[in-house]
C-alpha cells in the first residue's frame, strides 16, 4: 500500500491524558500515527488516524483493531479527540478513524481526503477498503481480529466493503443503527423525505437511473456476503427515524442471516437476545429509550465483539446503581449485583469500581441472580412471576414461564432462586408464602409451606423472602412476615428457629446465611442491620452504621461481609471491625427517596417496595 506522507508516531503517555471523565486508566503507553492511505484504483489519497499502543514499547505484541466509519457524509478522522477512544487505546485497541473521499474540515487532525464526494457509494466502500488493508499490515495489529464500528449511513461502507471483498481480514462489524435501503436512508418515513445527494427512495422515483444509484448504497445488499461476526445495535427510538421504527434493523439482521453470516445478533449481551434468529414472530429486546441515552455503548460493544476473536480486555459499561437487591463476590474477584431499578439490570463489578458485565434483557424488580460454575446465572424475574437461566452470552436458555409446576400452581412473586442437588431450582415463592424445590420440567419434588395461605406455625411461612440449601440437607429461610429465620428439615420438621422479641426482635429479615463455623448471618432488613448470631441465638457481630433497608448480605472468605444497602443506592463490603473497606459507586451517598413515591420501611403488605 503506498503511503504519500507519514507525519511519523507521535508518542502519548495513556496516564497523561487528561480530561478522561469516566474512562478507566490504561496499562499501555500509546502511540499516534497520521498518514495517507492510497485507494490504487483512483489514486485518492484516504486522510487517516491511528491510535494504539506504542509497537516500540511492546514489540512482538498484537493487539485487537477497529475502524470507525463516519455516520452521515461526515468527516471521521476528527473521532480520534473523543477521550473515550484514547481510553480505549490505552487499554489495549488499535483505533482507526479516516476520512472518505472529498471529506474533511482541512483543520490539523481532520485533513480533507483526496477525491469527490460519493456519498458512500463504491468509491468510499473500495477507500475504505484500502484503509483496512493498510491497519491489517500495521506493527502491533492483530490481523485476525480487525472489525469495524459503523455509525448511522456509514453502514453502507462497511457492509459494502465487506460484501463485495468477502476475503478483506475483517472479524467482526458493530452497526450502529445504521438504515438498510432508500426509504430509510432518504427519510421516508419522516414526515417529510429529505433524500440524499438528489436522490429520493426508490420508492418514490423508481426509474433506472436512480435504482442503479440507490444499488450502490443499500446495506442490506452487502451484508449477506460478510464472513465475520455481525452485531447490529437498535434503540427503541431511532437516532434519526420516527419512534418505534425497526424496519431497518429487521431488514439487516434477516439479509445477515439468509446471506450466510456465521454470527448474527441485535444487540449486545447486556440485551440478551437469541443469536442467529430470524424473528418470525415477535421482536428482539431494543434498548430502551434512544441509543444516545447510553454513553460508551459503542466503546462496549467494540470490546464484546473483539472479545469474541480472543481479545482479553474486559468491556466498561456505563450503569447506574439504584435498588441493589441482591449481591455476590464471585470466585474471580468480581462482584454480581441484582438492582431493582427499572429495568432491573444484573451488573457484574471488578474491584477496581468498573462495571465489566451487565444484562438488562427485560426484568422487572429482580430479587437475585447466582453465577453458576458453567458461567450460566440463574435470576429471579420477580415482577415477571418467573425464574430464568442465562447463558454466558446472556441467551435465555431456561425459563419457568417454559414448563407447568406439577401442582397447577403458578409463580408468585419468586424472591430467590438457587441450583442445588445438581441442577435442581430452590425456589423462595413470596406471595404464595412457601419455598418450593423443583426439577427443570417444572416437577415439584419438595415444598416447606401451604401454597397461597399465610401462617405462623410450624408449618407455615409468611412472605418468605430468601431460603438456602444447607450442607446438612436442611433449608434456612428467612420468613419474613413472621419476623423470623427458620431451618427446616426435608421431612419439614423445625430444626432451628430465631425469632427475638422485644427490643432485640427482627423486623422483616430478607436474608439468611449459614456460616461455616455454624453461626447465622442475618439481614435485618427494616431495622436497618446486619446481624450474626451463634447456635445459641447470642449475638456475636453486627453492623447497622447507617444502612437503609439492606436487601442481601454475604460474609466473604477473608472475614468481610458484603453488604446490599438498597436504598442508599449502593453495595459495601465491611470488614469486621466495622469499616467500609469497598463500596460500589465509589461516591455513593445516602439517598433516602423511593421511586415508587414511599419509603418500603413504612409498609409491611405486599409489594414492589417489599
Amino acid at each position: 500500500m503506498n503511503v504519500r506522507a507519514c507525519l511519523g508516531w507521535l508518542l502519548a503517555s495513556a496516564v497523561a491524558l487528561p480530561g478522561l471523565a469516566g474512562v478507566p486508566p490504561g496499562g499501555y503507553e500509546t502511540a499516534a500515527i497520521q498518514v495517507w492511505i492510497t485507494e490504487p484504483h483512483s489514486g485518492d489519497q484516504i486522510y487517516t488516524r491511528a491510535l494504539g499502543p506504542d509497537p516500540s514499547r511492546y514489540p512482538g505484541e498484537s493487539f485487537p483493531a477497529v475502524i470507525l466509519v463516519p455516520g452521515g457524509t461526515g468527516a471521521g478522522a476528527g473521532a480520534m479527540d473523543r477521550p473515550d477512544l484514547q481510553g480505549l487505546a490505552s487499554e489495549g485497541f488499535v483505533v482507526v478513524a479516516f476520512n472518505p473521499p472529498g471529506r474533511g474540515s482541512g483543520s490539523p487532525g481532520n485533513l480533507r481526503s483526496g477525491g469527490v464526494e460519493d456519498y458512500n457509494g463504491f468509491a468510499g466502500q473500495d477507500a475504505l477498503k484500502a484503509v483496512i488493508e493498510y491497519v491489517a499490515g500495521l506493527a502491533g495489529v492483530d490481523s485476525d481480529n480487525l472489525g469495524l464500528c459503523t455509525f448511522s449511513f456509514g453502514i453502507a461502507l462497511g457492509a459494502g466493503a465487506v460484501g463485495r471483498y468477502p476475503e478483506l481480514p475483517v472479524a467482526w462489524l458493530v452497526d450502529m443503527e445504521g438504515p438498510s435501503n432508500s426509504e430509510i436512508v432518504a427519510c421516508y418515513y419522516c414526515s417529510e423525505e429529505r433524500g440524499l445527494g438528489g436522490h429520493l427512495s426508490i420508492t418514490t422515483d423508481p426509474s433506472p437511473e436512480n435504482v442503479a444509484w440507490w444499488s450502490e448504497r443499500e446495506a442490506y445488499r452487502f451484508i449477506g456476503s460478510f464472513r465475520g461476526n455481525y452485531l447490529r445495535v437498535q434503540a427503541w427510538n431511532d437516532h434519526a427515524q420516527p419512534a418505534g421504527l425497526h424496519l431497518h434493523a429487521l431488514q439487516m439482521n434477516r439479509a445477515a442471516i439468509t446471506g450466510g453470516v456465521p454470527w448474527v445478533r441485535i444487540n449486545g449481551s447486556d440485551m440478551g437476545n437469541p443469536i442467529n434468529e430470524l424473528y418470525e414472530s415477535g421482536e428482539p429486546a431494543w434498548l430502551p429509550g434512544r441509543m444516545a441515552d447510553y454513553p460508551d455503548l459503542d466503546i462496549s460493544y467494540i470490546i464484546e465483539m473483539a472479545r469474541r476473536s480472543g481479545a482479553s480486555l474486559a468491556p466498561w459499561w456505563a450503569a447506574d446503581l439504584s435498588l441493589p437487591h441482591g449481591v455476590d463476590r464471585l470466585p474471580g474477584g468480581t462482584t454480581l449485583i441484582t438492582t431493582g431499578q427499572q429495568p432491573s439490570t444484573i451488573m457484574e463489578v471488578d474491584s477496581g469500581g468498573r462495571c465489566v458485565g451487565l444484562y438488562r434483557g427485560g426484568l422487572t424488580f429482580a430479587h437475585n441472580a447466582d453465577r453458576l460454575a458453567n458461567g450460566h446465572t440463574v435470576v429471579s424475574d420477580t415482577g415477571n412471576n418467573r425464574v430464568l437461566e442465562l447463558d454466558a452470552d446472556n441467551v435465555t436458555v431456561g425459563n419457568s414461564d417454559w414448563v407447568s409446576l406439577s401442582d397447577g400452581s403458578h409463580l408468585d412473586y419468586p424472591d430467590d432462586v438457587n441450583v442445588v442437588d445438581g441442577d435442581r431450582l430452590l425456589v423462595t415463592d413470596r406471595n404464595n408464602h412457601r419455598v418450593i424445590e423443583i426439577e427443570h420440567d417444572g416437577t415439584i419434588v419438595w415444598q416447606f409451606g401451604q401454597t397461597g395461605v399465610a401462617g405462623s406455625d410450624a408449618s407455615h411461612l409468611s412472605s418468605p423472602y430468601n431460603a438456602h440449601r444447607l450442607a446438612n440437607g436442611n433449608t434456612l429461610i428467612a420468613d419474613s412476615g413472621n419476623d423470623r429465620v427458620v431451618e427446616v428439615t426435608p421431612s419439614g420438621d423445625l430444626a432451628w428457629v430465631w425469632q427475638p422479641s422485644g427490643d432485640d426482635s427482627l423486623s422483616w429479615p430478607r436474608d439468611a446465611e449459614r456460616l461455616a463455623d455454624g453461626h447465622t448471618l442475618v439481614t435485618d432488613s427494616r431495622n436497618g442491620r446486619v446481624v450474626e448470631v451463634d447456635s445459641a441465638k447470642t449475638v456475636v457481630w453486627q453492623y447497622a452504621n447507617d444502612l437503609d433497608l439492606p436487601y442481601d448480605a454475604d460474609r466473604l472468605p477473608n472475614g468481610d461481609t458484603l453488604i446490599a444497602d438498597s436504598m442508599h443506592g449502593r453495595v459495601i463490603e465491611v470488614s469486621h471491625a466495622g469499616k467500609i473497606v469497598w463500596q460500589y459507586p465509589a461516591t455513593a451517598s445516602p439517598d433516602r427517596s423511593s421511586p415508587f413515591g414511599f419509603h418500603p420501611a413504612s409498609i409491611r403488605t405486599p409489594g414492589y417496595a417489599n
